[in-house]
């Protein structure tokens, strides 16, 4: 049973892998650029994901106010993407989103039932691409 990991060579990603061994298969943006879907068809055909988790972002905060159409390319329209790719193969889909969902005014941890509030292009993005995930692949989990 392999993990696919997407954004395999980042903070998170490396973090995983470290913590899934062997059965991980981090693939970093220059394994993997998850905004051309024939590659996404040909990591999927190469390494069968049992599980795919989705790291990867485009996630410089300030930058992306003037770069919104890049910001919806890859934390939506890639996501869409990986997750179609993820549900076609039956790999569970795992992504994580960010606390930029939510307004960020509260010192307590926000919960699943809190509604988002984003502020900025990247947490409407970030948001979109929960959707996305949910949406197109059935049982994904958002983080």
């Amino acid at each position: 049973m392999s993990v696919l990991i997407t954004g395999g060579r980042g903070q998170l990603g490396s973090d995983l892998t470290a913590l899934l061994g062997d059965t991980a298969v981090p693939l970093a943006h220059a394994d993997l650029d998850i905004t051309d879907a024939a590659a996404i068809e040909s990591a999927f055909a190469e390494h069968e994901p049992a599980t795919v988790i989705n790291c990867a972002a485009f996630h410089v905060v300030d930058a992306m106010e003037g770069e919104e159409e890049k910001a919806y390319e890859v934390n939506v329209s890639a996501v869409r993407a990986l997750a179609k790719a993820s549900a076609a193969r039956g790999a569970k889909f795992v992504h994580f989103s960010s606390n930029y969902v939510f307004e960020g005014d509260r010192l307590e941890p926000y919960g699943e039932d809190d509604l988002p509030a984003p502020r900025s292009v990247y947490a409407i993005s970030k948001l979109a691409g929960e959707h996305a995930a949910l949406a197109y692949a059935p049982g994904a989990i958002v983080i």
